[in-house]
């Protein structure tokens, strides 16, 4: 107290008003840097929440688009159309690009890797995509161009080999020839629903329809005398093994796609939605980690601000007081003197004549008095 008595009587009053207001803006200084600090580390965790969010919310769209180039397969494997196609093109490109944004933007190693492990699972699942489309034409191919002409050829040539017999009133060949051509529509028509259905009971009907039809043409065969129903029967036996050979190879084809759409596509699409899901439930948990930290950042600048502004008040009032008592005290003593002399009493102290500030100038001078 004693030095600080001492600092107040020997320092000039514009230095003491100059520190003053200099302690006043110290104390402003302290409450800004105080309050921007704290506020800075909110708005950085902030800043990473909503990073987080936007990756999560990327990661879910890929989900979508990969969900939607999936249901596009499905469309193509049953109905063959070039607008499957054309969807599954999109919607593969559309989240391929949405993967290599993520992968653009996320910078962790672990999470990189999920990444780089999705982007190959979708180029297997695109080259997958490509073959079944491949093996679906080629089945369309074998279908069209062989079954559908030897199927309806085979038909006619029975119909007319019926007719020529009910002409001839040969009536077991008519008969013969119409058990054949139940058979044959029968194979047909299972053979049809194969196509169709992918089901394998289907074919096995189809293939028991053809057995069947083997030995009506050899029954059919057994009865024909003449050469030219005899020559268009065996025709019609050699068009039945090229049908049944067909059949044989869109089946195998078929069976093909079949390994590589539960095989591959199957298992690719919801690894890739796996490891998708496997992101965002990563960037939850930063999330969740970084949501209440943000929260407690906030209060924690708004309680440290306000403390340090009700400090610094404190210690502002503080100075104000101490500093003003150290001016207006000395000159109201002093004051008072001087008005002890104009009323005459000559032996009033002069106080503050030690001092080294205005005040004991003013002092020192009154002493001529």
């Amino acid at each position: 107290m004693s030095l600080f008595l001492s600092f107040m009587n020997n320092t000039k009053i514009q230095t003491k008003i100059f520190l003053g207001f200099g302690i006043v803006l110290a104390l402003l200084l302290v409450i800004s840097a105080t309050g921007g600090v704290s506020l800075q580390s909110g708005e950085s965790n902030f800043t990473q929440y909503r990073e987080q969010a936007a990756l999560s919310n990327r990661a879910a769209m890929v989900q979508a688009t990969l969900q939607k180039a999936q249901l596009a397969v499905g469309d193509y494997i049953t109905q063959s159309s070039e607008d499957a196609i054309a969807e599954f093109e999109d919607r593969i490109s559309e989240t391929m690009n949405l993967i290599e944004t993520l992968d653009s933007q996320i910078t962790d190693p672990k999470r990189k890797k999920t990444i780089t492990n999705a982007i190959e699972n979708l180029g297997t699942y695109r080259s997958a995509f490509d073959q079944v489309t491949s093996l679906q034409t080629k089945r369309n191919s074998i279908a069209q161009s062989r079954m559908d002409v030897i199927g309806p050829d085979m038909e006619g040539k029975l119909t007319a080999l019926m007719q020529k017999s009910y002409d001839e009133t040969d009536v077991s060949a008519a008969y013969h020839a119409a058990k054949t051509q139940r058979s044959l529509l029968l194979m047909r028509l299972y053979a049809n629903k194969f196509i169709t259905t992918n089901q394998l009971d289907d074919f096995d009907k189809a293939m028991e329809a053809a057995a069947v039809m083997k030995e009506n043409i050899a029954e059919l065969q057994s009865e024909l005398f003449d050469e030219d129903r005899k020559a268009t029967t065996a025709e019609i036996a050699t068009m039945q093994e090229q049908y049944e050979t067909a059949l044989t190879e869109v089946s195998e084809v078929m069976a093909q796609r079949d390994e590589v759409v539960l095989g591959t596509i199957g298992f690719v699409g919801p690894n890739i939605a796996a490891l998708m899901n496997d992101l965002r439930n990563d960037l939850k948990t930063v999330q969740e980690t970084l949501g209440p930290a943000t929260s407690k950042a906030m209060k924690t600048a708004m309680i440290v601000t306000l403390v340090v502004a009700g400090v610094s008040v404190l210690l502002g009032v503080l100075a104000a007081l101490l500093i003003g008592k150290g001016i207006a005290r000395p000159v109201t003593a002093l004051t008072a003197a001087m008005t002890a002399l104009a009323g005459g009493d000559k032996t009033v102290d002069i106080p503050s004549q030690d001092n080294g500030d205005e005040v004991g100038d003013m002092a020192r001078a009154v002493l001529v008095f």
